[in-house]
């Protein structure tokens, strides 16, 4: 079994998100190509892009990038593109 990847983590809470990868660039202050490729693990996250991605998620930092079981999703936001 694979160790935990907290990139792999950023990504899939992300993607609960819905937002396109342009909502998410805008937001982070990223083009939208580096979004996908972050999103798609060719590009790993940096620790201020975590930081940020937490502040978006309402979440705490440990959280969203800790090791071991996967995230619950019954607590992040479902967010839309208006909202964000």
């Amino acid at each position: 079994m694979a160790p935990p990847n907290p990139h792999r983590r950023i990504s899939n809470a992300l993607r609960l998100t819905r937002l396109s990868h342009q909502a998410i660039g805008e937001y982070l202050g990223l083009e939208r190509a580096a979004v996908s490729m972050r999103m798609n693990g060719r590009t790993k996250w940096s620790l201020a892009d975590a930081i940020q991605v937490a502040h978006l998620l309402e979440c705490p930092l440990d959280e969203l990038v800790k090791d071991g079981e996967d995230m619950p999703t019954d607590h992040y936001p479902v967010l839309t593109e208006a909202s964000a």
